[in-house]
């Protein structure tokens, strides 16, 4: 599989999967981010970086990963958000919407190396 088609891949799998924070109301278990946390630790673990999580609140969690250098550089990290926010009218016809979008995407951008320098 290329570069390409893991990133689609991936954007489908992220899309997909729920992840709705409910901030101060009731929490779902498993948490709804739980699913999300899976995902990524799962990926993570597919491209060879240590693991590591943590229970935050109520089982929900951070997970991250590691990619030790070969150097004496300095660090760099890099930090995003598992969870979403729910908004009114998001559900799976709006998820399938994103979903079509992403293959049209992946039909245009098929055989192209986007590696290749730009003049």
């Amino acid at each position: 599989m290329s570069h390409d088609s893991n990133l689609i891949a991936d954007l489908q799998a992220l899309v997909s999967t729920p992840s709705v924070n409910p901030f101060d109301g009731p929490a779902t278990m498993p948490p709804a981010e739980d699913a999300m946390a899976s995902l990524y630790e799962r990926r993570l673990s597919d491209l060879g970086l240590e693991l590591g999580s943590q229970d935050v609140r109520d089982g929900r969690r951070n997970v991250w990963g590691r990619l030790r250098g070969k150097g004496g550089g300095p660090t760099v990290m890099l930090a995003g958000h598992l969870d979403t926010v729910g908004v009114a009218g998001y559900n799976q016809i709006l998820v399938e919407r994103y979903l079509a979008c992403l293959e049209c995407i992946k039909q245009h951008v098929k055989g192209h190396d986007f590696r290749q320098r730009r003049r």
